[in-house]
């Protein structure tokens, strides 16, 4: 009884901490081209576009990436050092691309 409270609060406490975060790709201009970030922002599209125009800094969390078999990889796997997580200049973003889900989910 006492593994299966704990197997159901594991669950719930993973779904809950994502709770109210969008998934999106996040088109940023860095150097003398583009680069993608995947993750997840904690604003819907209305109030990201809103967030992009009026704060300095987007926090984007739960960072992921694709590796060169476009296969999705956690952050850790390439950047092991660095939380899953940018703050990316506001002024920096070309545009947003809002994603159904996870993309670490089978598809």
């Amino acid at each position: 009884m006492l593994q299966k409270l704990i197997l159901v609060s594991c669950l719930l406490f993973s779904a809950l901490s994502y709770a109210g975060e969008h998934w999106y790709t996040v088109r940023v201009i860095q150097g003398n081209g583009n680069y993608d970030y995947y993750g997840t922002v904690s604003f819907d599209e209305a109030d990201l576009q809103k967030a992009i125009q009026s704060q300095d800094f987007i926090h984007i969390t739960n960072l992921v990436y694709f590796d060169n078999q476009n296969k999705i990889k956690n952050w850790s796997e390439w950047a092991w050092y660095q939380k899953a997580e940018i703050f990316v200049k506001s002024e920096n973003i070309v545009s947003f691309h809002p994603l159904t889900k996870d993309p670490r989910e089978n598809k």
